[in-house]
């Protein structure tokens, strides 16, 4: 599935490197991007990166959430309610980035719908792109706040918690014995 995805990821792009029609400068956002101007080119691109995922993510997780609750139903006990719980969890942070992926696309989604049938002001381009780029952002520190095995990872990268072993040793006094004489 990863060569998968990373063979098609690569076929499209380079579909739009040699398209003629693909990589446009706009002067609304003053970058040189897969124009939104070209409907067919900019609502492929979407489609393929945006559209597609997102509703692939929202039918696989529907059907695992009602599998684990149907199965809950049918076998009640205390490692169900643990593995709900983790479940629940689990839910939680994959709603959490499902919603930062369409706050961050759905302005370039409507940046293209609306630019097939008039033109779209050019301040919508410009959130469009920052809205993309802020979404970036806040996905990776919502992955980094939600995954203890990434702070993991990375605090070990950066040295946070630098372990220094210590030696500990016991020292008894010997007693001693004094002579008066």
């Amino acid at each position: 599935m990863i060569i998968f995805n990373w063979t098609f990821g690569i076929i499209i792009a380079c579909s739009f490197l040699i398209s003629p029609i693909g990589f446009q400068y706009e002067s609304e956002s003053h970058l040189c991007v897969l124009t939104s101007k070209v409907f067919h080119t900019s609502f492929t691109l979407m489609a393929v990166a945006f559209v597609i995922p997102v509703n692939i993510i929202i039918v696989l997780y529907a059907l695992i959430l009602k599998h684990t609750t149907h199965t809950n139903r049918v076998q009640p006990s205390t490692i169900t309610r643990k593995n709900n719980k983790r479940n629940l969890k689990v839910y939680r942070n994959i709603l959490m980035l499902l919603g930062i992926v369409l706050i961050g696309g759905t302005p370039y989604l409507l940046c293209i719908l609306i630019n097939k049938f008039s033109a779209t002001p050019w301040p919508l381009y410009s959130i469009s792109i920052l809205f993309i780029m802020l979404s970036a952002v806040v996905e990776s520190i919502t992955i980094f706040l939600t995954n203890k095995d990434v702070k993991r990872i990375v605090y070990a990268k950066i040295n946070v918690f630098q372990t220094e072993e210590m030696q500990t040793f016991t020292i008894t006094q010997i007693p001693t014995i004094t002579i008066n004489a």
